[in-house]
């Protein structure tokens, strides 16, 4: 008998920006407590979004989607907790659905089928953010996406960058906001869309759209 695959829990806190300009950059020296950022090698993320046909999941503020690519390949199930922080569980690279996933959301789905909805392609360049005792307390990440649309739109392509970035190890809704600043700085504005796959399918498909929180820009 086969044994189930081992699911992992998280807690993201992040926050999504615009940035018109590709080749804007913000930098993060001269902030109190953190020592440096080291960016990593570029990676390629390919993920395939699922829900029903009626988008239940996206109704409530559900994502799951199978990605390839990067640390953290998998299966991944966000489930929203507050403004800014999602829950989101793993589930090892598979083929198929993980029963274990799907049944976190059975209330919700019940006995409808789900199916693809979206394709997203990522080109992530990460930023390692790191404090005065040498730990990584933030990952700041610099995307460019190309999404399609599975059921509305299968021959076209949305393209669009975007920056994210997300606290690490640590709920610091003040080191979040300092960061954040630096980003509106570089140019960058507060994300009209919740995710990446509110992009693509469009805010017209959901009723229940996440606020975005302002950030201001840094006084000096």
């Amino acid at each position: 008998m086969s044994s189930k695959p081992r699911l992992t829990k998280l807690t993201e806190i992040e926050r999504k920006f615009s940035v018109a300009s590709p080749g804007a950059e913000p930098s993060f020296e001269g902030l109190a407590g953190i020592a440096r950022a080291e960016r990593d090698e570029p990676v390629t993320l390919e993920a395939k979004y699922f829900d029903t046909p009626d988008l239940d999941l996206l109704q409530h503020r559900i994502t799951l989607r199978r990605r390839a690519g990067g640390a953290d390949e998998g299966w991944h199930l966000k489930l929203p907790v507050a403004t800014d922080s999602r829950s989101e569980v793993h589930a090892p690279l598979s083929q198929e659905l993980p029963a274990q996933l799907r049944s976190l959301v059975a209330a919700i789905v019940r006995d409808r089928e789900v199916t693809p909805l979206a394709t997203l392609r990522t080109s992530r360049s990460i930023t390692r953010i790191v404090d005065d005792n040498d730990a990584v307390v933030a990952e700041f990440a610099d995307d460019e996406v190309k999404g399609i649309d599975l059921r509305t739109a299968p021959d076209a392509e949305i393209l669009w960058h975007e920056w994210e970035l997300e606290l690490v190890g640590t709920s610091d809704q003040d080191l979040l906001d300092r960061l954040c600043r630096r980003l509106i700085d570089a140019g960058a504005e507060p994300s009209t869309y919740p995710a990446k796959l509110v992009h693509v399918v469009g805010p017209h498909r959901t009723d229940r759209r996440t606020p975005i929180r302002p950030c201001a820009r840094s006084s000096g």
